[in-house]
């Protein structure tokens, strides 16, 4: 009995599930074990990627002041006007950046590309059996043509005689 009881708990201590179990308790709460899981995941699967910057002029505040002075001289009988005009332009420019994965629309074009394939070929055998319908139409309306002269020749015939 205790044979049974030690032999059940080593199948049960030793199986697949449970080892992968305590591999990734391992990973996950050992931050050495995950940098170095993570290391090596990446450089087995490197990132195919793409930056994009796109710049979107989204505000722009124009302001314009303008100062007067205005200055008589008695003595000398001079009339002066001072005027200021100041303009200033605001212009808030924000860049959004957009990171595209390569490997994801590699993988569409791909799928992309299969269909345009398989849509050519449907094409291709369409008209062919298009053509052959053709060829097949003609002969039939030509054949029919045929008796139906003969047949008319023969009625002509007959009614003649």
């Amino acid at each position: 009995m205790k044979k049974i009881l030690l032999l059940s708990l080593l199948l049960v201590s030793c199986s697949q599930q449970r080892k992968i179990n305590k591999a990734v308790n391992a990973v996950l709460y050992n931050d050495k074990a995950f940098n170095k899981v993570g290391l090596q995941w990446a450089k087995l699967n490197p990132i195919d990627t793409t930056i994009t910057n796109t710049i979107f002029k989204s505000d722009t505040l124009t302001l314009r002041d303008t100062i007067e002075f205005h200055y008589i001289d008695e003595v000398n009988h001079v009339d002066t006007l001072f005027r200021l005009i100041q303009k200033t332009v605001y212009v808030h420019d924000s860049v959004q950046k957009y990171i595209q994965d390569n490997r994801i629309l590699n993988a569409h074009k791909d799928t992309i590309q299969f269909y345009k394939n398989q849509l050519f070929i449907a094409n291709v055998h369409l008209t062919e059996s298009q053509q052959e319908t053709s060829k097949y139409k003609w002969r039939f309306f030509g054949l029919l043509g045929i008796i139906v002269l003969i047949l008319g020749i023969s009625i002509y015939l007959k009614i003649r005689i």
